[in-house]
């Protein structure tokens, strides 16, 4: 009879490297900072009308004047229906025998990490990307270009790298400019939180500026063991997934959570097959269907750092 010691090694080895290579993100780190709506049906959908920019009042001079003719501008933001899927690899019977530990469970671990860095990418994508919009979702609206420059706050909608002189990181500057274009929007409400998407790089460029971390500047504890989660009215939201641009600067965006939406048709399931074309091999496999969209742009400030 065959003893637990006389396993072939490269089994167990093999078994022990599918747990412990995954130096990995295993969790969303952008979902918490945005709004999801659910159970949707339909290849696209209708998220919501927006109405704004009515006309101004006007006084009335006269007696009996003639009706005037307002005006509100209104837009529609979509959302197209997407379908994902993770398919593991497959598990012979005999794998099952000759491994020392049950494998399912360190690959569904590395399937759950797959989909939560695929809900960041989409909602990266989101904010960065193509808005569909219009009355039947067939208009495309793009990420607006336009940089600050001087006093233009309301109509910015990027901090250029070389704002304070030369191209620097993310700094308090930055981040003080980036609230003042919201409020210049007037979409930053009352109590809104302001989130920043932040790589390690610029994470670690606050923590090295003064006003951030000390006491003299804020009475807010910025600093969670060593890790900086808040300061102000901004939470950070820690990635590495954020694009460069042309330039390779980092464009790290800066949003209201409200205005981001993960639009989700079917929640993940999954499961275990049995595959007969593989000899019965069974697969781990989960599938969901899912897209995020900004509900607009004026909620949304992109920030170019350099790293």
């Amino acid at each position: 009879m065959t003893t637990t010691t006389n396993v072939d090694r490269w089994k167990v080895e093999a078994y022990m490297a599918n747990t412990f290579m995954t130096a990995e993100q295993t969790d969303s780190r952008l979902t918490p900072f945005s709004r999801t709506t659910g159970g949707l049906v339909g290849e696209k959908v209708m998220l919501e009308d927006q109405y704004g920019n009515a006309s101004d009042v006007v006084e009335q001079l006269g007696r009996a004047e003639p009706t005037g003719d307002g005006t509100v501008d209104h837009d529609r933001t979509w959302v197209h229906f997407r379908r994902w899927k993770w398919d593991g690899p497959l598990m012979d019977r005999i794998d099952s025998f000759q491994m020392i530990h049950e494998i399912e469970s360190p690959y569904r671990s590395a399937g759950s990490a797959s989909i939560a860095r695929k809900y960041d990418d989409l909602l990266i994508d989101a904010i960065f990307g193509t808005r569909y919009t219009g009355r039947d979702g067939t208009t495309t609206t793009a990420f607006p270009t336009t940089a600050l420059s001087g006093s233009n706050y309301s109509a910015a909608y990027v901090i250029p790298v070389d704002y304070e002189g030369s191209a620097t990181g993310l700094t308090v500057e930055k981040l003080l400019v980036a609230q003042t274009i919201l409020e210049a929007r007037e979409v930053l409400k009352d109590g809104d939180p302001i989130v920043v998407g932040t790589s390690a790089v610029q994470r670690l460029n606050l923590k090295r500026q003064i006003e951030v971390i000390s006491g003299d500047f804020t009475a807010q504890m910025v600093l969670d063991s060593g890790d900086l989660r808040r300061w102000g009215r901004f939470q950070f939201a820690r990635t590495e997934r954020l694009p460069v641009d042309g330039s390779s600067y980092r464009r790290c965006p800066i949003w209201i959570p409200r205005y981001l939406v993960r639009a989700m048709w079917e929640e993940i399931e999954g499961g275990i097959r049995v595959r007969p074309d593989r000899s019965d091999a069974t697969q781990l496999y989960f599938k969901f269907a899912m897209n995020a969209t900004r509900s607009h742009e004026e909620g949304f400030v992109e920030l170019l750092a350099a790293e």
